[in-house]
């Protein structure tokens, strides 16, 4: 465990901004004692509410401009270099924090993380990777999650590579890895995933499973999925929006029979809200950015106070189980080993 996790929080960006990053962040704070934050912001905004209990591991870093959650990510870049959104990333670049959470713009949060942090040696794109959990317990990574509409097959399998040494330091295994597709069979799918799929078959250092069809994601068969951010991106709204509509549904019907006494709806109500619990949007927020020279964490913007502290769990997290030197050197003896082949 690191002795102390520096997290650099964006806390104007977001939907709701400070009215629920900053209680977010002020109550993570108060859990974990060896944190400290960095609150990027508005200092006058700020500073009234952090008191004496965490005063001393609270830095507050203020910010004059703040990225629009509809801005242009070329706009953001250009002309918001006195951001919270920019400053929090470059505290990561100056080594000043471990990492950065956000839940700003994507777009706007994904070119100045690309433009402030660099990609790792031998990787050409960063992508955006995210945790679900599986039927058995388990978890299942998926990447990428929107950062690529377009990826090629060598942007496939350097995916595969970020997320084989993220889950497989994480974890102490060597996880398995599919291609997202319409099919197993090797004749399906486009010249892009076949491609990719007969280079991975070839590398030593991937687990490589095959093809994976949607309806197999979250059965535990998998521990990585790899896709382009177009199919990766609609995948996560279908599914976002799939378990909505099942609960909502189920709540609705058991509100509607009469057959139920108040304590059963009670009890059903109850057991319903704890199976969907972990595939909500709010339990399960935060999504990492790989293949970059630091770590960021993007929260979805119209995260509610629990949700955003779930983001800043999952950096906490993140630091403490991932030795990033570590990952980064063993990316660039991957790329190295290929370019020399």
């Amino acid at each position: 465990m690191v002795a102390e996790v520096k997290l650099a929080i964006d806390i104007s960006s977001g939907d709701y901004g400070g009215s629920v990053t900053l209680p977010a962040a002020i109550s993570f704070a108060k859990k974990n004692i060896n944190v400290h934050l960095f609150l990027v912001g508005k200092d006058t905004e700020i500073e009234p509410f952090i008191d004496d209990d965490i005063r001393a591991r609270v830095t507050v870093v203020h910010a004059e401009q703040v990225v629009e959650m509809d801005e242009e990510p070329v706009k953001a870049l250009r002309f918001k270099k006195k951001s919270s959104m920019r400053l929090a990333v470059e505290l990561v670049r100056d080594k000043k924090a471990d990492i950065c959470v956000s839940s700003g713009n994507t777009g706007a949060l994904m070119a100045m993380s690309h433009t402030i942090l660099k990609t790792l040696e031998g990787i050409s794109r960063p992508a955006i990777m995210g945790m679900f959990p599986s039927y058995n317990g388990s978890e299942v990574c998926i990447l990428d999650l929107g950062a690529n509409i377009t990826a090629d097959s060598d942007n496939l399998c350097q995916f595969a590579y970020l997320a084989s040494e993220i889950v497989g330091s994480m974890n102490n295994t060597k996880p398995r890895v599919g291609i997202l597709n319409v099919g197993h069979e090797s004749i399906k799918g486009t010249t892009t995933v076949k491609n990719a799929a007969s280079a991975l078959k070839a590398k030593k250092e991937i687990n490589f499973i095959g093809f994976v069809e949607g309806d197999e994601l979250f059965f535990g068969k998998v521990d990585i999925v790899v896709c382009d951010g177009f199919v990766g991106n609609i995948m996560l709204k279908s599914c976002e929006g799939i378990v909505g509509l099942l609960y909502k549904k189920i709540t609705d019907n058991i509100k509607k029979k009469p057959v139920f006494s108040y304590i059963n709806k009670t009890i059903l109500k109850s057991i319903v809200k704890s199976s969907f619990e972990d595939y909500s949007t709010d339990h399960k927020n935060g999504a990492l950015f790989v293949g970059l020279n630091g770590l960021v964490i993007k929260s979805h913007g119209g995260a509610k106070q629990a949700a955003f502290e779930n983001s800043i769990e999952l950096a906490y997290k993140t630091v403490n189980r991932l030795d990033f030197k570590n990952y980064a050197n063993k990316i660039k003896a991957v790329s190295t080993a290929e370019e020399t082949v």
